[in-house]
């Protein structure tokens, strides 16, 4: 009960009432698993006044891009807290928001500015899980280079959340190569996590073509060791080894025989995959 007071009452003094919220909210989740539930629905409903005191002071913003922005961060991690109802609202703002912010983009005269204002506004709209008005931001970008950034970073996202389908058609738009390729590659893990083997050798081909494209030493390296890996999980252990030999950076070779060996062995004793998978926990614990 004193720790539950002591946190409540530290919280309380948390001056930003975004961040105050969040913290109360995490608090009375921890209450709530302690099995304090007067004290959990106490802080509950503190996170929840404090939640909308942030959206208030974020309608205060006065640039509507910045209004934009922080109304779409707020969405995303009221959503990320649990807290639905006003992580909804304060997304259906960001969106209406959203437009004004467009045309007020739209109006910065120097390319760069323009792009990076989109770029910003598209990464918070991600966060918020607003991803088809990123696109909409995206598609404002005259600059090649942004505008593939900012489609990477949506059909990640989608790639997340399940939308493979709609992530495909995003990477099929972005003119970086490298940044396409690694989208297919996302793809391809998220098919073969779900055992999904067929679907990932109808891609296989198209995602092999994309690799083949990229130049660059460094990100070609890399792009042929995911390529080794997937190719060894689907037992290709031939096409694996001739992936894992154009790894041009020693580690990247490395990883990639790494893979195909122990792809080899789970093959054969498959009693071995919890081993890897125990191992690979600790390695990421550490």
């Amino acid at each position: 009960m004193g720790l539950a007071t002591e946190s409540l009452a530290a919280a309380r003094e948390i001056e930003g009432a975004y961040s105050r919220a969040l913290v109360l909210h995490s608090i009375a989740e921890a209450l709530g698993k302690a099995g304090l539930a007067m004290e959990a629905r106490e802080a509950a409903v503190e996170a929840r006044e404090a939640a909308i005191e942030a959206l208030a002071d974020a309608r205060e913003e006065r640039s509507v891009y910045f209004r934009a922005r922080d109304l779409s961060s707020i969405a995303a991690d009221l959503m990320k807290a649990g807290m639905i109802t006003e992580a909804r609202e304060a997304a259906m703002e960001a969106r209406e928001t959203a437009k004004k912010a467009f045309a007020a983009a739209r109006e910065i005269e120097k390319t760069e500015h323009r792009a990076r204002c989109f770029i910003t506004f598209a990464e918070a709209l991600v966060a918020a899980g607003m991803a088809t008005d990123a696109l909409d931001a995206a598609r404002e970008i005259e600059e090649a280079e942004y505008r593939s950034m900012v489609f990477h970073l949506v059909a990640s996202e989608m790639v997340e959340a399940g939308m493979v389908m709609e992530a495909l058609a995003i990477a099929r738009e972005i003119e970086d190569v490298s940044r396409g390729a690694t989208v297919l590659m996302k793809v391809t893990d998220f098919w073969l996590e779900r055992r999904q083997d067929d679907d990932v050798r109808n891609l296989l081909e198209e995602t092999q073509s994309a690799v083949s494209k990229v130049f660059a030493d460094e990100g070609r390296s890399w792009l042929m060791r995911d390529l080794a890996v997937i190719l060894a999980r689907l037992h290709s252990y031939c096409a694996a080894r001739e992936a894992a030999e154009q790894c041009s950076i020693s580690p990247d070779r490395l990883a990639a025989y790494t893979a195909i060996l122990r792809e080899y062995h789970i093959e054969r004793d498959p009693s071995l995959a919890r081993l890897f998978a125990a191992e690979k926990e600790e390695e990421e614990d550490d």
